[in-house]
């Protein structure tokens, strides 16, 4: 398979498929990440999969909480086989287990009017891998973290009804509670942190991500900044 997102694209234009589809793939040949990067991944080790929602229920305005909850979905499910608290939600949507990568997130949309349509959620998660493509800044697997191989079918399961839970949370309306623990579980939220913006490096403190999903960072001075993804980077 080429990537599950892009396999999922073409399913929804063919006919409408029940939500909370999912298809996983055993091995991708072109797996996608944030922009231009490339998730790779060897056949069978790991967690690379697509789920189809419709997540009409939510206005566009709100769209970065449909982010949220596939994030915590994500953390919950890593919990289960590593230490609560361990792995923490890289803005915008990387699992990072201290400064190294454990998985990645690729949502994209599709809307009509002022709603969504459709919603293709990618999700990638190093299980059992332990060799990376040396191109792949500081990778990590749950195997590396717990010297042991997990059963990726109940960890298919496990991961899916995480999921699930999460994304009920959002269909009942329950953004404070999402909202605040998206907020316990960010990388960075509430501590001092170095980042740079073009060539130039700044302290700063996370103190939110809007609605929009652009993270605002209260600077030395008091002053907050927004950012949009790509415009700002973490320096661990």
């Amino acid at each position: 398979m080429d990537s599950t997102n892009f396999y999922a694209e073409r399913l929804v234009k063919e006919k409408k498929v029940p939500e909370g589809t999912v298809i996983r793939a055993h091995e991708q040949t072109a797996g996608k990440g944030q922009g231009d990067n490339v998730w790779l991944s060897e056949p069978s080790k790991n967690l690379t999969i697509s789920m189809i929602l419709y997540p009409g229920f939510l206005p566009v305005g709100q769209q970065f909480f449909l982010n949220k909850a596939v994030a915590l979905g994500v953390i919950d499910f890593v919990h289960t086989l590593l230490p609560p608290g361990s792995c923490k939600i890289k803005w915008p949507n990387d699992i990072c287990y201290g400064s190294s990568k454990l998985g990645g997130i690729l949502i994209s949309h599709t809307i009509s009017g002022n709603s969504f349509d459709t919603s293709i959620i990618g999700i990638g998660i190093n299980v059992n891998q332990t060799r990376f493509d040396p191109s792949i800044p500081n990778p990590v697997s749950i195997k590396q973290i717990i010297n042991n191989e997990t059963d990726t079918e109940s960890a298919l399961n496990s991961l899916i009804s995480k999921l699930d839970h999460r994304y009920n949370q959002l269909k009942k309306g329950d953004l404070s509670r999402l909202d605040h623990e998206y907020r316990n579980n960010l990388l960075g939220f509430d501590e001092e942190r170095r980042f740079k913006k073009d060539k130039d490096l700044f302290n700063g403190i996370i103190r939110d991500v809007d609605h929009f999903g652009r993270l605002i960072i209260e600077t030395s001075d008091r002053k907050r900044l927004t950012f949009s993804h790509k415009e700002i980077e973490f320096i661990f």
